[in-house]
């Protein structure tokens, strides 16, 4: 299993984003979320791996970015778990809501 850290995916910004500006930053990492995701399941695959991908700001149905965290099966199957207690920066600078349920899944074991 691997597993990223929190908000992995923000150095992403720093490949785009010169100048320090957290809104920018933010929708940027937010428009490349799909392109991450397939990355990372590409990875999954290849190494056979399990894999919590960190934090990945998303556009959820709603509209609404949330602070989601991959996790994706060696066979490619993605599921999200949104964040539920979000920190003062993401709630007031980046006016994150947080997750209003909790998602379960089991692994097998081996």
């Amino acid at each position: 299993m691997l597993v990223l850290p929190e908000y992995a995916a923000m150095v992403c910004a720093g490949a785009e984003i010169k100048a320090p500006d957290i809104a920018a930053e933010l929708l940027h990492v937010v428009d490349q979320a799909e392109l991450i995701l397939s990355g990372l399941r590409e990875m999954a695959m290849r190494h056979k791996l399990h894999i919590l991908g960190g934090s990945l700001p998303m556009r959820d149905a709603d509209g609404k970015i949330r602070n989601r965290a991959p996790f994706i099966a060696p066979s490619g199957t993605m599921g999200f778990q949104d964040k539920q207690a979000m920190t003062r920066f993401e709630a007031e600078e980046w006016g994150l809501p947080a997750a209003p349920r909790l998602w379960c899944s089991t692994l097998p074991s081996g």
